[in-house]
């Protein structure tokens, strides 16, 4: 069975069951050493999962899913704005994820619901959770899984060798870089990370190409 390699989170300890809302309101006070400790959580639970690509798939996740006792619900139709959602309640633990999501999306999804079963199983109440923009523990969730993914060194490290041509278009670099390694990365986790390490400006990502890519594929 899967056991949590990392320690608790420090930035969590002694919040005990108070509401998901006061813990992000304390987070967001000073958020950085809460997501880098988001980041480390991944690349431990990475390690002890033996993930050793960028191509995660559903079914790596599910094992995970069984093994922490995570009911998986994949859900028909479409729900505006929802991706996936996380419950810990009387009728146990599950996660319910929307059906029709395209692949990445759905294990971007599964890996954001696992950050909050192994982080946030002690906030109540799960489904009545309503944030400002942006809430520090879903950003952290995001965080989370895109660390689960792809780690963000080997994504720098593979995105430098794909950069050898200075001439070329940084958003055909990051596309060349998604096709040659099938991550399951989305498209929008591309853009950001890109735009965050300065590879690229957001204003290079309104194409037509890669929008229709990111909203096809999120």
């Amino acid at each position: 069975m899967f056991r949590l390699v990392s320690r608790e989170p420090e930035r969590m300890k002694g919040y005990g069951m108070k509401s998901a809302a006061q813990v992000a309101a304390l987070l967001a006070v000073e958020p950085e050493p809460y997501y880098c400790e988001m980041k480390e959580l991944a690349r431990q639970v990475r390690e002890h999962v033996a993930l050793v690509s960028p191509r995660v798939r559903c079914s790596e996740l599910r094992k995970i899913y069984r093994a922490q006792g995570i009911g998986l619900t994949l859900w028909p139709g479409k729900v505006r704005n929802l991706r996936g959602a996380y419950f810990n309640d009387e009728l146990g633990v599950n996660v319910i994820v929307m059906k029709e999501l395209p692949k990445d999306a759905m294990v971007f999804t599964m890996a954001h619901e696992l950050k909050h079963h192994l982080v946030d199983s002690g906030l109540k109440p799960y489904s009545k959770w309503r944030f400002d923009q942006p809430n520090p523990i879903v950003v952290g969730a995001d965080l989370f899984a895109a660390e689960l993914i792809y780690p963000e060194k080997a994504f720098e490290s593979d995105l430098e060798r794909m950069r050898a041509r200075a001439s070329e278009c940084p958003v055909d670099v990051i596309l060349r870089l998604k096709k040659k390694t099938g991550t399951s990365l989305p498209y929008r986790v591309f853009r950001e990370r890109a735009v965050l390490m300065g590879f690229a400006p957001a204003s290079m990502f309104r194409v037509s190409f890669w929008q229709k890519q990111e909203k096809a594929n999120w």
